[in-house]
């Protein structure tokens, strides 16, 4: 499963945020990965 995560702008977030998230990410919806290939998560700031 392929986890893209971008910021507001549509760029993808730096590499410190992106090694916290990913595996989170990953692990909550791993037991749908024969049905997901990707995910992609919109982060922006307020």
């Amino acid at each position: 499963m392929q986890v893209q995560i971008n910021n507001g702008s549509g760029n993808e977030v730096n590499s410190e945020l992106s090694r916290s998230v990913e595996p989170t990410v990953t692990r909550i919806l791993n037991r749908f990965e024969d049905q997901i290939t990707c995910v992609k998560i919109h982060l922006s700031g307020c």
